[in-house]
């Protein structure tokens, strides 16, 4: 088969989004490696994603080292290019990759004074807090090793922008996020080349109970916010992460699994010192899988608004 592909569209220009996959499953030919990716690579992808914040191109490139008498390792190298993607005039300060496996990992790399970090169901890279990240036109590679051999499929992950282009206002971690497709190490098998075969979680969020009081110990306000999560999916969700936010403090929470069916309570807490008000009423909103790392048979059902007053809110 030739290695040239041609695209013709004969009309009115149009936004056309694809998706280029050489090898999304199975071994590919030792010559029909582009890019950075070595002869010896296992599988080579190119997802092009468009978010609300501008466009990224995420290039895969997996390969496999049998070390004689040990493990197979398996190495995941991501090289994300920023198309133009900016919040607030600066690039990707973060980007995360899911885990499906609760695979065990070696080594991970990044961009220089990157933070690297393996939990939370992936692989996390987070950009220094002074840092404007990666820019349009520009590339980062980002990397982790795992035990193997393992198979490449399709992945959910994220990436957010950054507090170095946000106003102080909201430079508290409130940083939008969006959700990437991409392909890694997972358990998926492709169906219509977009979404997952078989059941999918479908993960809701309901607020159980609010509460403001006053500190037992004379100190200032409490508040407690209880949340209920479901999955009404037809499969079990993992690594669930649940965040709080409010206009006057954020919280989270980590449930370790649901099954199909299964309910479990996420708690938040907020203390404030005897010489702060929070504000009156205390707006906030609870989000279920707010870095869309979970793939979900919806994911417009995650989020849920809710109010508390504190005792002598005026």
């Amino acid at each position: 088969m030739s290695d040239l592909f041609l695209l013709d569209f004969r009309g009115q220009w149009t936004p056309v989004e694809f998706m280029l996959a050489l090898s999304p499953l199975r071994e590919v030919a030792a010559n029909g490696k582009p890019g950075p990716c070595p002869e010896n690579a296992i599988a080579y992808d190119v997802t092009e994603n468009t978010t609300p914040y501008g466009r990224i191109v995420i290039a895969e490139c997996v390969t496999r080292e049998t070390i004689i008498g040990g493990p197979t390792l398996d190495t995941y190298t991501y090289s994300v290019t920023n198309i133009d993607y900016q919040v607030a005039g600066c690039g990707i300060c973060l980007f995360y990759i899911q885990d499906l496996l609760g695979a065990t990992t070696v080594d991970m790399s990044g961009p220089a004074f990157w933070m690297a970090h393996a939990g939370w169901g992936g692989w996390w890279w987070k950009a220094p807090s002074s840092s404007c990240g990666i820019r349009p036109g520009e590339t980062g590679v980002f990397s982790f090793t795992v035990i193997g051999p393992t198979s490449d499929t399709w992945v959910s992950g994220s990436v957010s922008g950054c507090t170095a282009g946000l106003p102080p206002t909201i430079a508290g971690g409130k940083v939008p996020s969006s959700s990437v497709r991409t392909t890694g190490l997972g358990k998926w098998t492709p169906n219509d080349g977009d979404q997952p075969s078989g059941d999918c979680p479908d993960l809701i969020v309901e607020i159980k109970s609010a509460t403001c009081t006053m500190s037992p110990t004379g100190g200032g306000y409490e508040v407690v916010v209880t949340a209920t999560i479901t999955n009404i999916g037809g499969a079990a969700a993992n690594s669930i992460f649940v965040r709080f936010e409010s206009t006057s403090g954020d919280d989270t929470d980590i449930i370790a699994s649901l099954a199909p069916g299964a309910s479990r309570d996420a708690d938040f807490a907020l203390s404030f010192s005897a010489n702060y008000t929070p504000d009156c009423p205390l707006d906030f909103t609870v989000e279920v899988d707010p870095h869309h790392t979970i793939t979900e048979c919806k994911e417009d059902n995650n989020i849920v608004e809710g109010s508390v007053a504190c005792p002598r809110c005026q």
